[in-house]
Parts: C-alpha cells; sequence; structure tokens
C-alpha cells in the first residue's frame, strides 16, 4: 500500500500542463502493464498478512503450552524411570506358603479337632451354635403346658471290629501339587532359589492348572535370570486358561523389561476380554500404551481403571500425562490437580506433578 500511496502523490504534483502530455501518457502505458506486474503489491501485502498471521499461530501455541510426549520430558532420567516403573508397576506373584511343619501341625490339629468333636469334650463352636437353645432351656422346677417329646429310639452301637481299620486316603493331585507349592514357597524364603524351582515345577506336573504355582516359578525363574523359561511356563499357562489376566500381566512385564513393548500389548490384549474387571489391568495397559505414544488410547484405558479406582494418584498422574500430549490442556490441568489431591505420590512425583500444573497455568 506504501507503493500505492507513492505513486498517487508524485500524479498530484505534477502540473497539468499540455506539454508534458507525453510524459502523463507514458505514466498511463506504464500503469497498463501485464496482470503479472500489476498484481506484485497486492501478492506483497498478502505475504505480509501470512506472516503476521503465522507469527500470531506460534505465539498461542507458545502461549498454550505445546504437547508433552512421556519420552521427550526432558527430564532427568532417574525422575523418568521413577515415573515409567509408577505407571507400569505389576501386581507381585501370591506367594504365601506354610513351612512344612507349620503344615503338619496344622493338618494335626483338624484330626485331633475331628476326634473331640465324637468324644465327651466340647468344641468352641459348637457351643457357639447351641449356646441360645440352652439359655431358652426351662429350669428344673419350672413347669411348661407344652408335651413333652417321647425319648428317641435305642439304637444300637456299632462296634468296629479290631483288624478292620480305613485305610489311609491316597492324596489327589491337587493335594500333591498343593503340598509342594508350599515346600516350595518355604524354599524360598529361606533363599534356597535351585530347590523351590523344583519344587514349584514338581507342582505344576501333579496339577498344570495351580496358578499360585506357575506364577511363584515364574517370579523365582526371573531372579535367577532364566527368563526365557520363565516367558514359556507363563506362555503355557495363558494358552491352557487365556482368561487368566494375573499371567497375562507378568508375561507383558517381562517383554516390556526385554524392550518388547508391542509384543507386550498384544499379550494383554489377547486376555483383556476377559478381565475387564480388575482396574490393574487397564491401568498396566494405558502405560503400555502410553509408552508408544498411543495417547488417546491411553486416555481410555485410564479412565476404565480410574473408575473403579478414583482415588489412585499415579493414575490420575498417568492420564493427565497422556491428556497434555493430546493438548487437552484444561483437562490435563485438572487431572494433575486431582493426582495431588488423591495423594499417594513419592516426592518426585509430587515435584513432577506441581511442575505440570505451573506448565499448564
Amino acid at each position: 500500500m506504501s507503493l500505492i500511496n507513492k505513486m498517487l502523490q508524485e500524479l498530484e504534483a505534477r502540473p497539468a500542463n499540455p506539454a508534458e502530455t507525453g510524459e502523463l501518457h507514458r505514466e498511463v502505458r506504464a500503469a497498463a502493464l501485464p496482470p503479472a506486474r500489476r498484481s506484485l503489491p497486492w501478492m506483497l501485502a498478502a505475504l505480509a498478512l501470512a506472516g503476521a498471521a503465522a507469527t500470531g499461530y506460534v505465539a498461542w501455541q507458545r502461549l498454550a503450552g505445546p504437547p508433552v510426549q512421556p519420552g521427550t520430558m526432558n527430564l532427568p532420567p532417574e525422575l523418568s524411570l521413577k515415573i515409567s516403573a509408577a505407571l507400569l508397576a505389576v501386581e507381585p506373584a501370591p506367594l504365601e506358603p506354610l513351612p512344612a511343619a507349620e503344615v503338619a501341625g496344622t493338618a494335626a490339629g483338624i484330626a485331633a479337632g475331628q476326634l473331640a468333636a465324637t468324644g465327651p469334650g466340647t468344641m468352641p463352636v459348637v457351643q457357639a451354635a447351641l449356646a441360645p437353645a440352652v439359655a431358652a432351656a426351662p429350669s428344673p422346677g419350672a413347669t411348661s403346658s407344652l408335651p413333652r417329646p417321647a425319648p428317641p429310639a435305642q439304637v444300637p452301637a456299632v462296634v468296629e471290629a479290631p483288624n478292620e481299620r480305613a485305610a489311609p486316603k491316597e492324596p489327589t493331585p491337587r493335594q500333591q501339587a498343593e503340598n509342594e507349592y508350599k515346600r516350595g514357597g518355604g524354599l524360598a524364603q529361606q533363599g534356597r532359589s535351585a530347590e523351590s524351582i523344583a519344587a514349584f515345577e514338581l507342582a505344576l506336573k501333579f496339577d498344570p492348572g495351580h496358578v499360585p504355582a506357575r506364577q511363584s516359578l515364574a517370579s523365582q525363574l526371573v531372579e535367577a535370570k532364566r527368563l526365557d523359561e520363565a516367558m514359556q511356563r507363563l506362555q503355557e499357562g495363558l494358552d491352557a486358561n487365556r482368561a487368566n489376566g494375573s499371567l497375562a500381566m507378568m508375561l507383558a512385564r517381562i517383554q516390556l523389561d526385554r524392550g518388547e513393548t508391542k509384543a507386550a500389548i498384544d499379550t494383554l490384549g489377547r486376555s483383556l476380554p476377559y478381565d475387564r474387571e480388575r482396574p490393574e489391568y487397564h491401568a498396566f495397559m494405558a502405560g503400555l500404551l502410553q509408552k508408544e505414544n498411543r495417547h488417546r488410547e491411553a486416555i481410555d484405558y485410564y479412565l476404565n481403571a480410574l473408575r473403579k479406582a478414583p482415588q489412585n494418584g499415579v493414575w490420575w498422574m498417568g492420564i493427565g500425562i497422556s491428556l497434555q500430549a493430546e493438548n487437552r490442556v484444561s483437562e490435563a490441568r485438572e487431572a494433575f490437580s486431582r493426582a495431588q489431591a488423591a495423594g499417594g505420590l513419592s516426592a518426585e512425583l509430587k515435584a513432577f506433578v506441581q511442575q505440570r500444573l505451573e506448565q499448564l497455568r
């Protein structure tokens, strides 16, 4: 526009003189240039407007805050590891074994209780069950208008022959598996890893469907750095029972530690239809998807987990990370605020959440 104004000012300053008609004709001819040359000022003006718009968009993006990916948060490596560990935590295998001596003592106590039930002694449970009836019984001197019941018929006692004793029952495979599982747990507590692995293996030979024994065996194999064997045992259990989410989570955890995140997602995805009710399953799947920058899917899984456990601060932090990565600023701010209010975060994670909130203001 400055070029056009300058041209008009020069024309107004020239005298309206016939002698200068030739000059005016030349200027008119200059004004009648080809279309491409006549549109040059307009093109420059359009470029200037586009540049201003781009500058404004960049400024708005800076004010709004850029999306933050979990892998590019510019955090110290130690804090990034702690965040990943918190978001990708897996419940430990249920290992609550009893030492062999305690198992034997418990069995002896049960047998003694069964014998006492047939003798003159009393049992606390039976006493408690009969207490209301005893309290309601009339005193010896009291009279009652109700007819007395007839005495029970005498039943002849069955006398057991001296040489006729019941043969001991053979333990079932399930019982044998349970005994070996408990024995393996006691050995594991004593630090005898190789022997505990052998006991858990034997338990699975008796009963391949003994899930606690399979989980404990996998845990011991992982501690012994025998990851391939641990994965094989877990995969065998999943092949037999795809609905067992605990085995799937353990296998996915090992795959994740080996850098096989996509394989871990596939493992959980195959078992997810059978284990939809457990929030830990959804939260672990969300953490895996987040690690692959699949934030929209991660948000859905975090929401499923938080519907069942709305006071979990770690999961609120996780969904806040994915919401911010999707540039959903107000929702991310609310998620981080809920994480801060829910508690349960370590000092490092509290500082991280506070940093996110300050960035999103």
